[in-house]
């Protein structure tokens, strides 16, 4: 299996510290056996972010701005990983490499389709944990959907990245690979994301709260 160069990108605000002491050890310790890169960010987080944004969300949207920063740094990686803060890694043999390598060398972007039972699977994705190619054509692509959110004070990423997509705006959907839910999402035997468990749905401390009493069962149950 080819050994891709990956960069794995993640976040924590004050909020999330419970959830970050279950998760990030876990997740810390995988990657180091892949020899993968692991940024977390937990600090100074309101540099990547508009002033339109109002502070719900924030803890929601930095990861574009984070991806768009490390995209700007011309880093020596084939591909950027985000996993969001409430997904842990419950296989710790299978590979992550994996994925790239199964995927095109057109390929851009690589995420997993959502678990529920839409006919347009082709749009329909959860970027709650996705790949992206280090490329000025994804610097692009990132580029736009900020602009579009910040014009559009519209800060919710993954209904843009379905809206490109079933458009095939500047061919995405040509250059992306969609995998099964549970490839690398969703309740997944490699990675768990706690999905089910939305702000929209439910007020915010509310979604936390059983987020995280959630997470410890699966942590209790899987890992330790």
């Amino acid at each position: 299996m080819k050994k891709n160069k990956i960069t794995v990108f993640t976040s924590f605000d004050e909020v999330f510290r419970e959830i970050q002491s279950i998760v990030e050890p876990v997740n810390k310790k995988y990657f180091e056996k892949f020899n993968v890169e692991y940024l977390s960010y937990t600090e100074n987080l309101n540099i990547f972010s508009s002033e339109k944004m109002s502070d719900k969300n924030k803890k929601y949207w930095v990861k574009m701005f984070i991806l768009q920063d490390l995209l700007n740094k011309n880093l020596n990686t084939d591909w950027f990983f985000w996993i969001d803060s409430d997904a842990i890694i419950l296989n710790h043999d299978f590979d992550i490499n994996f994925f790239p390598d199964l995927a095109e060398q057109n390929k851009q972007f690589l995420v997993c389709e959502t678990n529920q039972d839409y006919k347009s699977k082709f749009w329909n994705v959860n970027t709650g944990v996705f790949f992206v190619r280090n490329s000025e054509y994804m610097k692009e692509i990132i580029g736009d959907i900020i602009s579009f959110a910040v014009e559009n004070n519209f800060f919710n990423d993954q209904p843009i990245w379905q809206e490109m997509l079933m458009k095939n705006y500047k061919q995405l959907s040509d250059r992306t690979a969609i995998f099964p839910s549970h490839s690398f999402n969703h309740e997944g035997s490699f990675i768990y994301h706690i999905c089910n468990f939305s702000t929209l749905d439910m007020d915010f401390e509310t979604a936390m709260s059983k987020k995280t009493e959630f997470l410890k069962q699966i942590y209790n149950s899987s890992i330790k």
